[in-house]
């Protein structure tokens, strides 16, 4: 029975083939289909339409490897996923963390399904990459599973050791069997404490807002020079007055010509508060943080995410652009980033920067997510400090 629905897993009949075909038409475009044709030994006029061409392949017998190369021309290049970090205070030492590691990876692999590997690249960091397929319901019935990769990185710091993993469900369910699997503390034999940038108690739109300005202008040796994005939502105290007096909500976009509120005044009628209506909105442009739609909105409003780009301070500097946001808009939790690309300088016009950004290799986005990981926990510290400083001062 089980060998049974395996063969019916990898079979692919005439509808399957139809819909990957029709669904793909800039993929699998006419020549590409003759081409396959021509594979086979069928030649197919240069004046037959696709319709007809896609027609009869619905209707033959594909192996595996003439689907595969069907659907190796289907593929697109996955985007950069979001990363998360934490930082793990814990008396383990490297031979726990090795041993952790490879408990997590022999309970995964029983269980089938991933691939798990463990390096270690540099003296005080370790590796767990997996390999796993995932299910995207919005395609078509063959291309709907998708082969993707993950890493676990451990690196040794101060007070423990730092985890970064892709922000989704599947590394953090690595991520938490692997804390699950380190030896508790000598002194309270509790298991090891993690501190994720969070600002779950802050609850000041200021002091959340003062967060990503503070991070986007504490990178290492790296000067802001333009915010394009910025992702608010409505604070707390605004939230606590639509619940005592109802009123319809909606997330919409905001900027260029989207969200002006002129516009939706005049669609609403003038005695309608418009900032009453939207829970959250984005800021798109150039120098956002320095426009007046922004500062109008900075006392209802706080900043729950940002893309910008920040300039090495050297004779050579490149530019580079980043996003941070939180995952949880409304808690300011599940922090997540991404190096989104380097501008690099032209070898010709002087060393003028490009205007087109390029992927980050290996080693850069190692070294600029550092950078921001460190301007991050310096941020975050700076706010947790200032609001204990304004409760003890309550207090007294």
């Amino acid at each position: 029975m089980r060998a049974r629905a395996q063969s019916v897993l990898y079979y692919a009949d005439d509808k399957d083939i139809l819909d990957l075909l029709e669904s793909s038409k800039q993929k699998l475009t006419t020549t590409v289909l003759r081409e396959f044709l021509l594979g086979r030994g069928i030649l197919v006029s240069d004046q037959e339409p696709r319709e007809e061409i896609v027609r009869y392949l619905a209707t033959v017998f594909l192996d595996w490897p003439d689907l595969r190369l069907l659907l190796d021309h289907t593929d697109t290049n996955p985007r950069a996923e979001r990363v998360t970090f934490a930082k793990m205070d814990t008396s383990a030492g490297p031979s726990d963390v090795v041993a952790a590691l490879e408990v997590v990876k022999a309970s995964r692999a029983a269980m089938g399904g991933e691939v798990l590997t463990i390096t270690r690249p540099t003296d005080g960091v370790f590796e767990l990459t997996v390999s796993y397929s995932e299910l995207d319901a919005s395609k078509t019935r063959l291309a709907q599973r998708r082969l993707k990769e993950g890493t676990l990185v451990v690196s040794r710091c101060d007070g423990g050791y730092s985890l970064r993993h892709e922000a989704n469900p599947q590394l953090q369910a690595l991520a938490d069997e692997f804390l699950a699997q380190l030896p508790p503390s000598e002194e309270e034999a509790l298991p090891p404490a993690v501190r994720p940038i969070s600002l779950l108690n802050v609850v000041a739109a200021e002091a959340r807002t003062a967060f990503f300005t503070g991070m986007m202008r504490s990178l290492d040796r790296m000067v802001l020079v333009d915010v394009t994005q910025v992702s608010l939502h409505r604070a707390h105290a605004m939230a606590s007055s639509a619940e005592a007096e109802p009123r319809p909500e909606a997330d919409m976009p905001y900027g260029d010509a989207a969200g002006d509120d002129a516009v939706l005044e005049e669609a609403l009628g003038p005695d309608v508060d418009v900032i009453g209506l939207v829970k959250n909105m984005v800021l798109r442009g150039q120098t956002v943080l320095a426009s007046r739609e922004y500062t109008a909105l900075t006392s209802k409003f706080y900043v729950c995410g940002a893309t910008w780009e920040s300039e090495e301070q050297t004779a050579n500097g490149v530019r580079v652009a980043f996003e941070a946001r939180f995952g949880n808009e409304a808690d300011c939790t599940e922090f997540c980033y991404q190096v989104r690309g380097i501008y690099p300088r032209s070898q010709r016009n002087d060393g003028q920067l490009l205007k087109t950004h390029r992927a980050c290799d290996s080693d850069e986005q190692r070294r600029y997510q550092v950078l921001l990981e460190r301007a991050a926990e310096e941020s975050i510290d700076a706010i947790l400090a200032g609001s204990e400083g304004a409760m003890a001062r309550e207090a007294g």
